[in-house]
């Protein structure tokens, strides 16, 4: 029979596991309404017309089961100045990406994200016979941007361009005004990062800029990655991670 001490170091045994457990989490956190949270504190060193949105879905393309991991990559930024936002390693991270596309102004664009290997790979063919574009939307959390002042991707491009946008809840701001800028991205088919100041960031309807205020990060509401280059054919982003920096 156990001797009682050996019991009770049993049982503490086990409530340390228990515990271990329930610490482990990703970088990323959501609600129930699948917004991104984040830990706000400072870093230790120092539109398209509103449309009906598709949830995404965790099934990746048969193009997507093509990708293998490249156990190399970093996981995060190089810079030493910036928090992770995404890196697609929950379900709720995945879940909270919604697909926006031409379809819902009469376009024949089709895309929308998979995920495989911990990484999001956005893909599909866009049609310049009715619109264009396809897009992907993140809702962000209040106060989600205020401790940053820059986006950064790590990413394999497939030599097309695309952009990051951004919506505010400014009171006196038009509605379909989004504020977005080209994510510069190198050559294709490498592993990149790139980033994108919030202050280069500048107003446009339904593509078109316009005069406007500046994107005020402190009301952000949504983040998105769009391509609408006027091409027709294939297209295909890779995304390691998503960080924001200071």
């Amino acid at each position: 029979m156990a001797r009682p001490a050996t019991k009770l170091a049993a049982r503490r045994g086990l409530w340390s596991v228990a515990v271990a457990a329930l610490l482990f989490v990703g970088c990323t956190g959501s609600d129930s309404a699948g917004v991104i949270s984040l830990d706000l504190a400072p870093p230790t060193s120092t539109t398209e017309p509103t449309p009906t949105t598709t949830p995404a879905t965790d099934t990746p393309t048969d193009e997507a089961e093509e990708t293998t991991m490249d156990k190399s990559r970093p996981i995060h930024s190089t810079a030493t100045d910036c928090v992770c936002l995404t890196d697609f390693t929950t379900e709720a991270d995945r879940r909270a990406w919604q697909t926006v596309n031409d379809n819902v102004m009469g376009g024949r664009s089709s895309g929308g994200p998979s995920f495989v290997d911990g990484s999001m790979v956005f893909s599909g063919e866009t049609n310049t016979d009715g619109g264009g574009f396809s897009s992907l939307r993140l809702p962000l959390a209040e106060n989600a941007l205020r401790e940053f002042d820059r986006v950064t991707f790590r990413a394999r491009p497939d030599g097309r361009e695309y952009m990051v946008t951004f919506d505010d809840n400014v009171s006196s701001r038009d509605r379909r005004v989004s504020h977005r800028a080209p994510l510069g991205f190198g050559p294709a088919d490498e592993w990149q990062e790139v980033s994108v100041v919030f202050e280069d960031l500048f107003p446009a309807i339904f593509g078109r800029p316009i005069d406007d205020l500046p994107f005020d990060k402190n009301l952000a509401t949504r983040m998105g990655i769009m391509i609408s280059d006027g091409l027709d054919g294939p297209f295909r982003l890779e995304i390691d991670w998503i960080d924001l920096c200071t």
